[in-house]
């Protein structure tokens, strides 16, 4: 049996819901209180509404106004577009870490 990782990630979402969320098309913004970095972060599972360097920005800004680090969830099968690492890469913002 084959599950859809874009799928799991959205029932993840509801199932562990973050105390402010927003959206930017199908890049999901999760924050909350406390260490867990996957719900500190950008699920990037699909396109950004704008453009990719546009709603990196945006990003860092949605967390700089929480006093939080940009973060990045990154699954290979379904991020958008398919360079987004080497684009996080370049503007040095790592992926997601476990503490």
């Amino acid at each position: 049996m084959s599950l859809d990782p874009n799928v799991l990630e959205r029932i993840a979402a509801r199932g562990w819901p973050a105390a402010q969320a927003g959206a930017l098309g199908d890049w999901g913004l999760f924050a909350s209180d406390g260490r867990s970095g996957r719900i500190n972060s950008c699920w990037a599972r699909g396109a950004p509404d704008r453009g990719v360097d546009a709603a990196i920005e945006a990003v860092e800004a949605w967390y700089e106004a929480r006093g939080l680090p940009a973060r990045f969830k990154l699954i290979d099968t379904i991020a958008a577009p398919a360079d987004l690492a080497d684009r996080l890469a370049r503007r040095a913002i790592g992926p997601r870490r476990r503490p």
